[in-house]
């Protein structure tokens, strides 16, 4: 197994797939996602797999974007930019979106492992997975600073309801624990942490023993019939939403905090402060 950002190993008819940044929380940047759709394509096309599992190496699912050094992840919420609402609608598309979507039309069941953080951009990446076993205390969240407006919660909406949705989205840094997850219906099941990986597998290998012509279509089927009541036209205007959020004079607010303080500074004054004026 190579070394890399994000690895593949293959176990008989299983492919594991890892973020593997464990000294940055499996923070997500423009080279995780080229790699990881890269890694969906190779999956797709290997007809000794049947099943995938995605999961992150450490201490961590991933943390969310990569923001060291001032930098994000492409698709992570962002203060207005230059080129308008409609370039960055299609930046969001084109990245967090169109690596997150490989997983869902992979005709294969994609199983995400989830431990640890499940933050921002990597709820968005857990969320376009099949189906999800998480560690009990593990904690899935939303970005700790009001820097968008829509990327994430339409999945919420679907799985969890839009009541629960709209709580998570307008309460920023909301984390709620695996069980909860899984008790909302984000997540198949929670687990002890200890037993995470055990159970991933012994459910990837009783999915495996059926065929993978019938596993796609079963796939498809599900699929489908959320397509057709609209899923992904939601998701996709949740990246349009998030796109004029970036413009709002609030965001504009934040960015100007976090020139001011750092973007650990800017954290705690919004965790100790009155937020936006």
């Amino acid at each position: 197994m190579e070394d890399g950002p994000v690895l593949l190993e293959k176990q008989g008819r299983i492919a594991v797939v890892t973020l593997n940044r464990p000294e940055k929380l499996n923070a997500i940047n423009a080279e995780v996602q080229q790699r990881l759709r890269d890694i969906w394509d190779e999956v797709a096309e290997d007809d000794s797999i049947r099943v995938a599992i995605l999961k992150g190496s450490g201490r961590a699912f991933s943390a969310g974007a990569d923001l060291t050094g001032g930098q994000r992840a492409e698709g992570e919420a962002a203060p207005r930019r230059r080129h308008g609402v409609a370039a960055d609608r299609q930046g969001i598309i084109n990245s967090t979106l169109k690596t997150g979507f490989m997983a869902w039309d992979l005709p294969k069941p994609v199983i995400g492992q989830i431990h640890g953080y499940c933050l921002g951009v990597a709820n968005v990446l857990a969320s376009l997975t099949d189906m999800r076993i998480v560690a009990e205390d593990a904690q899935i969240g939303w970005p700790t600073l009001p820097l968008g407006g829509g990327l994430i919660s339409p999945f919420w909406a679907w799985y969890a309801g839009p009541a629960l949705a709209k709580e998570f989205s307008m309460t920023v840094g909301k984390k709620i624990s695996g069980v909860e997850a899984a008790h909302w219906g984000w997540a198949n099941r929670a687990v002890p942490a200890a037993e995470l990986e055990a159970t991933t597998m012994a459910f990837a290998k009783e999915i495996a023993k059926v065929s993978s012509d019938l596993l796609a279509i079963k796939k498809a089927a599900i699929n489908h019939q959320m397509e057709s009541m609209g899923f992904r036209r939601g998701v996709m205007l949740g990246a349009e939403m998030d796109a004029i959020a970036h413009t709002t004079e609030s965001t504009s607010y934040i960015a100007q905090k976090r020139a001011e303080l750092g973007l650990r500074g800017t954290y705690e004054w919004w965790e100790t402060g009155e937020g936006i004026p």
